[in-house]
């Protein structure tokens, strides 16, 4: 009994120091056309430069609204990013809408209940194979 018990009780407190307080430090990223509003407690981790949004720092952010532009993650090493999309919808034109440039960890959930979505309308060549036709 007391081999399933610690396991247990390890994981419902992991459960519970994961979700507590999340709600409480959610920064708002809503998006507009080829703008971005931020409000929250990690509103200056939040970069908007030359029509690009850049998260610089760990924490959680509510992505929202329909936006022309990337979104780029690039926090410290060693810090996690939590990314909840609620009725995003997002696209850019010359680089990918969502770009993971440098973080530990970063989850992506979608808000029950909503529908987003990712267009990356980026036109890409195919990069040949350099060992083609090599024997």
């Amino acid at each position: 009994m007391k081999k399933i018990l610690l396991p247990l009780l390890l994981l419902c407190t992991l459960i519970m120091l994961c979700g507590c307080g999340r709600k409480e430090t959610v920064t708002v990223l809503s998006f507009s056309g080829e703008g971005c509003k931020v409000n929250g407690p990690n509103s200056r981790a939040v970069v908007i430069s030359d029509k690009v949004v850049t998260i610089t720092s760990e924490g959680v952010y509510e992505l929202t609204g329909t936006g022309k532009l990337p979104l780029i993650v690039n926090a410290a090493s060693g810090k996690a990013v939590y990314l909840t999309l609620n009725g995003l919808d997002l696209s850019c034109d010359n680089s990918a809408p969502i770009w993971i440039q440098k973080a530990s960890m970063v989850v992506i959930n979608l808000k029950e209940g909503t529908q987003n979505t990712i267009t990356d309308r980026h036109l890409y060549t195919e990069i040949a194979d350099s060992s083609e036709g090599k024997d």
